[in-house]
């Protein structure tokens, strides 16, 4: 027999079954049902008299059960559970380990700006990353040591808490899905969404392209057809006749250019003067 400092069954609980038996145990050691038992244990039997695993939260409606250990896990819900398995528990899948990352905020007593726009984010758009999630903030504030502007759209990323920049914002798909838009006053062919967002274009008239086409017509870019310059161009333009080339005067960032004619080495009437001086040659000859 041991002298414990108290009763172990009085200063121990056992939240997987609140309604196990406690056993006290005051050997200096020994077992039960083959596990060991140390001195001033506390052990916890069901009502059938085995031993229940108190390190183990009692299971819910649906039978799920979690270990009590705290390793943090940021679920796809931006909510921070105290592990993995809570996580799964509620259906939601790890965003990352550890704690969700904290939104930016104004720190106490520092200056606030009198934004001339009322909501920026109404006005800004980031396509390239799907659930991206935008922010304004009425002051300066530091971010994961990153310095944030006043009255700006601030984009970042709800499952990893990650701030978003431009590039990653218009980091569109090359895949080619057209949508009808409203550009510059008219209704042009963009290869997809995303790329209609990058220049602005918020009014979609339709999915497809503006003009009418027939079967492989409609799932490739032609004359004139906005493109993708980066892409492949056989996934933008018809490669029969035309390439993804940049414009005059086009976006600023050389991402979009027009499906046009493939570029040709010698004008019309060189071509005319070339074969011309070929035949009088052979002609000599």
């Amino acid at each position: 027999m041991v002298q414990c400092f108290a009763d172990p069954c009085s200063v121990s609980s056992c939240p997987a079954d609140p309604g196990a038996r406690c056993l006290a145990s005051y050997c200096s050691e020994g077992t039960f049902q083959g596990e060991p038992v140390g001195p001033c244990e506390a052990v916890y039997v069901d009502l059938r008299g085995n031993r229940v695993n108190c390190s183990v939260q009692s299971p819910d409606e649906d039978g799920c059960a979690c270990p009590l250990n705290y390793d943090p896990v940021c679920g796809a819900d931006g909510k921070t559970y105290g592990n993995a398995c809570e996580a799964s528990c509620s259906k939601q899948e790890v965003a990352y380990q550890g704690e969700c990352a904290s939104l930016p905020s104004c720190a106490p007593g520092s200056p606030r700006f009198m934004c001339t726009r009322q909501s920026p984010c109404n006005e800004a758009t980031c396509p390239g990353v799907p659930g991206a999630k935008c922010i304004t903030m009425p002051c300066d504030s530091v971010y994961r040591g990153i310095k944030l502007p006043p009255c700006s759209a601030i984009w970042y990323d709800p499952t990893t808490g990650d701030l978003l920049n431009s590039t990653e914002c218009f980091n569109c798909p090359s895949t080619y899905q057209p949508v009808c838009g409203r550009f510059n006053r008219t209704y042009e062919t963009f290869p997809n969404r995303c790329a209609a967002s990058r220049l602005g274009v918020t009014d979609i008239k339709k999915d497809g392209k503006c003009q009418r086409c027939n079967g492989l017509e409609c799932t490739i870019g032609k004359m004139k057809d906005w493109c993708i310059l980066g892409g492949p161009n056989e996934t933008q333009c018809w490669s029969k006749k035309y390439q993804c080339q940049p414009i005059v005067g086009g976006p600023a960032d050389a991402y979009l250019g027009r499906c046009l004619p493939f570029p040709n080495t010698t004008s019309t009437s060189s071509g005319r003067r070339f074969r011309r001086h070929m035949l009088a040659s052979q002609e000599e000859v």
